[in-house]
């Protein structure tokens, strides 16, 4: 399963759109910072690429995990954020935080109102995670066998895909 990144920002922050963050953004160089769940993280990287391509300047803030980067986005201790959209949009549906854009080169199932950053201007711009279950090295071939079975079962089930959808 895979599941796209979004670019966030605090409901105080005064950008309704990506191109009004860049614009923000560029009128206050250095100013503005992101959250990631941690340095060298996808999502850090992700949000190197947005700097690089947008040509803004802003402040990388590492947390530990997702978890600790969205209280803090959602307190308003950080603007925004590159996170997984999964911990962002119970908040987002909240509003206490607005998800500007996803990071997938096509808009998300869960999100279908919010455009894609290439959409937004980062022609290209296609990153997302996938979501694995991964078993040790010397786990039998049977058991491998017997795990993707199940784990297949559970997935199809229309209840469970719905719930990952959402």
């Amino acid at each position: 399963s895979a599941q796209p990144f979004v670019l966030a920002v605090h409901a105080a922050v005064p950008a309704a759109n990506f191109k009004e963050f860049v614009a923000l953004a560029k009128a206050k160089p250095g100013t503005l910072s992101f959250a990631t769940p941690g340095a060298g993280t996808f999502q850090h990287l992700s949000g190197e690429l947005i700097k690089q391509l947008s040509g803004i300047d802003i402040i990388h803030v590492p947390y530990k995990g997702g978890g600790q980067a969205i209280v803090d986005l959602t307190g308003g201790q950080v603007p925004a954020a590159v996170l997984g959209s999964s911990v962002v949009i119970p908040q987002a549906r909240a509003g206490k935080v607005r998800i500007l854009a996803v990071t997938s080169g096509v808009r998300s199932a869960a999100l279908p109102n919010v455009p894609t950053l290439a959409e937004s201007g980062l022609s290209g711009f296609d990153v997302y995670q996938s979501l694995s279950l991964l078993a040790p090295a010397k786990t039998p071939k049977e058991i491998i066998t017997r795990l993707n079975g199940e784990a297949t079962k559970i997935l199809m089930q229309p209840a469970v895909r719905e719930r990952l959808e959402t």
